[in-house]
């Protein structure tokens, strides 16, 4: 029986587990985002006051995006290692609890020595935020989702609540008052820690009671993952029976990792070219927008509006059934190729309507993500979902900071009034040419069974009893105690 054919309650009760979740993403991106288009204002005023070009702003900002990308690839497999030692609950609210305290200088007071200290902490909060967040929203996927193959739906809800609050924020910010955005977006930081600590359930298995409960035909996913996959993502080598590792994490083990297992490596590889274009196009789309068809301030919010609708929709609607009539690989196929046609429209586009075109595709590089965090979650096993999910996000992460060293000089090059030859979106075209690298690279991951619809549920307790909202495998529903 598929989710859709459920009654409210039975949908309502499976979704539950990941209720406090959605909600704490939705409002942290809200709150995130809502003040992001005015930090270059906030910082002029308070360093170069009256002035709309300044050096040091220009610095600063450059620094941070550097050192927060760095220190996301050096803490993304610790974060992810802390959460299999001391749980997803602590690590989560220690992410999403960083940026309160930022926000909440920010809301008090914008004069330069209360600008500098939020600029500093603001840079821990985003390494956090780079490093760990996503690491944490599929790991605690996979624990609440057993069945690996119900996973895709699941990661779709997730991915989506953020894509949700990317759009809230868009439109705080063009609605609200400057003084209104800031405190209001301190509330909402605050608030997403609240749900964190007061409602989110621990999901890790060595944190919860030691009545393991699996929903039916657990044994046959490990089964088939073992025949599917040739070797395990992270080895046995180093991991006490306990699920412990020995410490937070050996890189010894890191490197090991890939050493022996190929499927690794893939989706290391894919990863990061794809987090490559997606670099490039942050970095460089909207000065090329601007400098080729004068886009100004209205059009770029437009196109955030539209980019996050297009992407709600595709992680929700779209990546669901395409997951499982394609398998998550198929889907990452379609996300790739489509994904490299968005970079070649927004490239040699000839007319200010053209990248409206590019952005509506958008919705196949939405794909990507949530497909390829899929296909970590069901190759790795329940105890290490943590550290193989931050070992990707580091890799991943690597694009963050050369992306920004090798596209923003190609940008600057070829709008210059003297271009090595003329193709003003020449770099965007390079993010293109990754994407379809990274499509050929793919192509070599082996095939996992499609996934279902629907997912089922497991409601974590440290009692002895855990509620288990689930369905047979032959189409019966069932809900109970085990």
């Amino acid at each position: 029986m598929g989710f859709a054919e459920r009654s409210v309650f039975e949908r309502g009760r499976a979704v539950l587990p990941l209720a406090p979740l959605l909600l704490a993403l939705l409002i942290y991106t809200a709150g995130y985002v809502a003040v992001y288009p005015s930090i270059v204002d906030i910082m002029l005023n308070a360093i170069c006051p009256g002035q709309v070009e300044c050096s040091e702003v220009l610095f600063l900002s450059g620094l941070q995006i550097t050192v927060s990308g760095i220190g996301a690839v050096l803490l993304a497999p610790i974060i992810g290692g802390l959460a299999d030692l001391y749980g997803r609950k602590p690590v989560f609210l220690f992410v999403l609890g960083s940026s309160a305290v930022p926000s909440l200088i920010l809301a008090y007071s914008r004069e330069p020595e209360f600008v500098y200290v939020w600029w500093g902490l603001n840079l821990l909060s985003l390494i956090l935020k780079e490093a760990g967040l996503f690491t944490l929203i599929f790991a605690f996927v996979a624990d609440v989702v057993p069945q690996d193959r119900q996973r895709a739906p699941a990661i779709g809800i997730a991915m989506s609540s953020v894509s949700v609050g990317i759009l809230v924020g868009t439109l705080f910010a063009r609605v609200m008052q400057l003084d209104q955005l800031l405190k209001m977006a301190a509330v909402l930081q605050i608030a997403a820690s609240v749900i964190v600590y007061c409602f989110l359930i621990e999901s890790h298995p060595m944190h919860i009671s030691s009545k393991v409960v699996q929903v039916t035909a657990k044994e046959d996913n490990d089964a088939e993952k073992q025949e599917q996959l040739d070797l395990p993502l992270i080895p046995e080598k180093g991991v006490e029976k306990s699920g412990k590792s020995s410490g937070i994490f050996r890189f010894a083990e890191t490197l090991g990792s890939f050493r022996c297992s190929k499927m690794l490596k893939i989706i290391a590889l894919v990863g990061f070219l794809a987090n490559l274009t997606e670099t490039a196009i942050q970095s460089t789309l909207f000065y090329y927008l601007k400098a080729e068809f004068n886009y100004g301030k209205d059009e770029f919010a437009n196109f955030l509006i539209l980019i996050g609708i297009i992407a709600f929709l595709s992680q929700i609607v779209f990546y669901p059934l395409l997951a499982h009539w394609l398998g998550e690989r198929g889907v990452l196929w379609v996300g790739l190729v489509g994904a490299s046609i968005n970079s070649y429209i927004y490239a040699f586009a000839w007319a200010d309507w053209v990248p409206y075109l590019g952005c509506a595709l958008g919705l196949f590089y939405a794909l990507v993500p949530p497909a390829l965090g899929t296909i970590v979650s069901r190759a790795a096993d329940s105890e290490h979902q943590g550290r193989v999910q931050g070992l990707i996000a580091s890799v991943k992460t690597i694009a963050v900071v050369v992306g920004p060293i090798i596209f923003t000089p190609l940008t600057a090059a070829f709008l210059s009034d003297n271009p090595p030859f003329h193709c003003p979106g020449f770099a965007l075209a390079i993010g293109g040419t990754s994407m379809v690298v990274a499509f050929f690279i793919s192509l070599a991951l082996p095939k996992l069974s499609n996934p279902e619809t629907s997912f089922e549920t497991v409601i974590p307790t440290t009692d002895e009893d855990k509620d288990v909202i689930s369905i047979s495998t032959s189409g019966v529903d069932a809900s109970g105690k085990t």
